[in-house]
């Protein structure tokens, strides 16, 4: 692992009663026996669970489904998130609302902003390639992700919850509609994506952009740090899309 010392592992879940629980608790073992340094950091309505005395732990807040159960400092109004169940769960992100998303996105974000600026760690390694490996990535350290399956299923999902969101808000936010089709097709190409990686090992990436704008200097271009290996039409939908949200006629433009 080279000079890295300090490791984070995120999880939106709790360590126990999942597979990505086991999972979490084996890679921090593993991490110790190489005497790195290890904090977790994860989502729970509890903190009385087993923890190992070597390892540093910090218990994202959420409120527990039963009724009575003590209620930790700081907790969401609402039990942690699940793609399916969990034993001490039954809240996913299809039975919320944007406002609860909101709620649980800044719960995640106190957490990390903390316990980085405390822990300062080499490397995060995020579970599940979902909201929390994202909000991994702003802070400028090295982000390693491990995907689970269940987040895979989330990608499928959250095209239903795409629809729900438009039929709800689509005539007060007429953006919404218009952008539809483009959060859309960026849902379909990730799970199209994983599935080129994992079963189609002859599959050829090519060298695209991350961002791709009308204005752009050359220097953007050539930016080491915007490139990114996608499909062919990853440049061509970048642009298509910033000249979107700019107001151009891209189509007068093509023509």
């Amino acid at each position: 692992m080279g000079n890295v010392n300090k490791i984070l592992i995120a999880t939106a879940l709790p360590i126990y009663g999942a597979g990505s629980g086991i999972l979490v608790n084996l890679q921090s073992a593993y991490h110790r026996m190489h005497n790195k340094q290890v904090h977790i950091i994860t989502a729970n309505n509890r903190d009385d669970f087993e923890k190992r005395d070597d390892i540093g732990y910090t218990v994202v807040p959420f409120t527990s489904q039963v009724p009575g159960a003590p209620v930790l400092e700081g907790a969401a109004p609402f039990n942690y998130l699940m793609f399916t169940t969990h034993t001490e769960s039954t809240e996913n992100f299809w039975n919320i609302g944007l406002k609860e998303l909101e709620i649980y996105n800044d719960t995640f974000k106190r957490t990390l902003d903390k316990v980085i600026a405390e822990f300062n760690p080499d490397v995060i390694h995020a579970q599940h390639n979902w909201l929390l490996s994202s909000m991994c990535t702003r802070y400028n350290i090295p982000v390693v992700t491990t995907v689970h399956g269940t987040d895979l299923i989330g990608y499928e999902k959250s095209l239903d919850y795409l629809e729900k969101i438009i039929s709800e808000n689509g005539k007060k936010y007429p953006l919404i509609t218009d952008s539809f089709n483009y959060f859309v097709g960026m849902t379909e190409n990730a799970i199209s994506y994983y599935n080129n990686i994992i079963f189609n090992e002859n599959y050829d990436y090519v060298i695209s952009h991350k961002i791709i704008r009308f204005n752009d200097h050359i220097d953007v271009i050539y930016n080491p740090l915007n490139i990114i290996f996608d499909y062919r039409v990853r440049d061509i939908a970048e642009y298509i899309k910033n000249s979107f949200f700019n107001n151009t006629d891209i189509f007068k433009e093509l023509n």
